[in-house]
């Protein structure tokens, strides 16, 4: 996800404020009563405070334009996913359905031959219907705990921004009201910038949700190899089943 590019506006802002001619202990007046370096300071305060509130307001628009645009590629990297399987599991089952067709296609054999290869077949079928639904369960479990965590992450970030939008917007208000009569009005704004940039910063590295993706694939990923496990374990019964049938099947012939 594309973080919002705070510090590039904020760059600009402090930069441009840093750029104002140092606030002279002696001031030249004017004719409204205010220094010259004043009246300047307040001008450029006003025109830094509308360039930012443009900027911010379009960062935040990218920002739910992205929030927008990482979910739709979550849905369809799921669409790919889920048709790649499905080809996947329908080729297996051709094959094996072509397998059992060459069993039952030799010829000589008995009917309790054939049985046995239909009664293997029906347990593969049955062990195959258990493992796909077991790995589609634990497919859907770990998209939907993603996007919880997205939903989550994206509506602290959202927060986070719009807090950030306000105390930017305050601090640019302050030092409106401030600056005819205060010098210290550019350290002043620094500082609640800096304040409002760390606060954004701390939000967003507290949001990242890393581990908690980890784990959620991690669970899947166990419940996937659990799930073959545990189908190779009935396959290698079920072959083993049916190949003494079919030995007691010939024996009894003999």
């Amino acid at each position: 996800m594309k973080a919002i590019s705070n510090k590039v506006v904020l760059a600009t802002v402090v930069a441009s404020i840093l750029a104002i001619m140092p606030i002279n202990s002696v001031f030249a007046e004017t004719t409204t009563g205010l220094s010259t370096e004043r009246v300047r300071l307040c001008e450029r305060v006003s025109t830094l405070e509308d360039a930012n509130e443009m900027a911010v307001g379009t960062n935040m628009a990218t920002m739910r334009n992205n929030f927008s645009a990482r979910l739709a590629q979550i849905n369809t990297n799921k669409d790919n996913i889920d048709q790649q399987v499905e080809i996947h599991r329908q080729q297996a089952l051709a094959k094996f359905e072509e397998k059992i067709a060459a069993m039952l296609s030799k010829e000589g054999l008995t009917d309790a031959q054939k049985q046995a290869i239909n009664t293997f077949k029906t347990n593969m079928e049955t062990a195959e219907t258990a493992r796909e639904a077991t790995i589609d369960a634990a497919r859907l479990a770990y998209r939907d705990g993603l996007k919880t965590l997205l939903t989550n992450q994206q509506q602290t970030l959202t927060n986070a921004a719009i807090a950030y939008q306000e105390a930017i917007s305050n601090a640019f208000k302050t030092a409106s009201t401030s600056c005819s009569s205060d010098s210290s009005t550019i350290t002043t704004l620094k500082a609640a910038i800096k304040d409002a940039r760390e606060t954004l910063e701390t939000s967003r590295e507290s949001n990242k949700d890393t581990d908690a993706i980890k784990t959620l694939a991690t669970t899947r990923n166990t419940a996937i190899q659990n799930a073959n496990e545990a189908f190779k374990q009935s396959a290698a019964e079920y072959a083993a089943t049916l190949a003494t049938a079919l030995n007691a099947a010939t024996s009894t012939n003999d």
